[in-house]
Formats: C-alpha cells, structure tokens, sequence
C-alpha cells in the first residue's frame, strides 16, 4: 500500500476492524469487471465507531491474482 494512505487511515479518528463476511453485498460495495480479465472495486471500511465508517478503500485484483490497494478516500 503507498505510504500516503497509511498515512491517511493513520491519522483518521477511529481504528479499523475487519469487515465482516456480507462486505461483499453491501450496499456501498461496488464491482467493474474489465475486458482484460482484471476486477476493480470498491469496499467500505469498518471502524471501531462506525460499522460501516465513511471511509472506502479502492482496489484492483489483476487477472494474474495480485491485488493492489490504490486509494482510500471518504465516501
């Protein structure tokens, strides 16, 4: 993960938790399949105040299974 979004979800207010097993199904949750076989995607984050909390994390699983973590922003 770049060091700047540590940096990010570092100084955010709250601490994050796992997100539980229906993060895929959730509401905010969202999927672009592309033509090249790779699937990007954005999940939000849960925190130890809000479940789920404003934060949404971007990422893309390549085709080859590697993922990469390419941003985190508030919803």
């Amino acid at each position: 993960m770049p060091e700047q979004l540590l940096e990010w979800v570092d100084s955010y207010p709250a601490v994050l938790i796992r997100q539980p097993d229906d993060v895929w199904t959730h509401r905010y949750t969202h999927f672009l399949e592309r033509d090249d076989g790779s699937i990007t995607f954005e999940i939000p984050l849960w925190t130890t105040d809000e479940s789920p909390s404003d934060l949404t994390a971007q990422i893309e699983l390549e085709a080859d299974g590697r993922i990469h973590i390419y941003d985190v922003h508030v919803l």
